[in-house]
């Protein structure tokens, strides 16, 4: 590879991180908006869901930009899966959740579908801010892979309180 290839790809990467970037804060502002709509004109129907699409919307991207798309996926498959285990067991054997029903259509063994989807989005900031608190941790770096998802549930739990 040579000095000019590797300039011209460095830039490239350059571009297509700041389109990026800009793209996570153009959706960010469309999902205040929309968050903003459903508050103020509650019972309205599709801003909060399009409020959860625009959400998972800005997770891909500033998951690619910081992950790449297998390790977004992973984190969407692992999250979302694990987020509908727990409801599942929770609605059917009343762990670790306690017993309740859901009243949305589309539901998968008493769980409405969209739910993985939330988990996942809501986790994403508890996920960064690990990522934070981990990587200011020398002695953890070897075990950020262990240590991350831990400290992130802790932050996602700390939601309900």
């Amino acid at each position: 590879m040579t000095a000019v290839s590797a300039l011209r790809d460095s830039v490239g990467d350059t571009q297509r991180s700041d389109l990026g970037v800009t793209l996570c804060w153009a959706v960010f502002v469309l999902w205040f908006a929309a968050s903003l709509w459903s508050f103020l004109q509650p019972g309205s129907g599709g801003p909060p869901l399009l409020a959860q699409l625009l959400l998972l919307l800005f997770v891909a991207v500033h998951g690619y930009l910081s992950y790449g798309w297998r390790g977004t996926a992973a984190y969407v498959l692992i999250a979302g899966g694990v987020s509908m285990v727990m409801e599942i067991t929770s609605v059917k054997f009343g762990f670790p959740f306690g017993f309740y029903t859901h009243h949305m259509p589309g539901q998968l063994l008493g769980v409405p579908l969209i739910i993985p989807l939330v988990y996942a989005t809501l986790g994403w900031a508890p996920w960064g801010i690990a990522g934070v608190i981990v990587r200011d941790r020398p002695a953890a770096a070897g075990r950020a892979s262990i240590i991350t998802p831990i400290v992130a549930a802790f932050i996602l739990t700390f939601y309900d309180f």
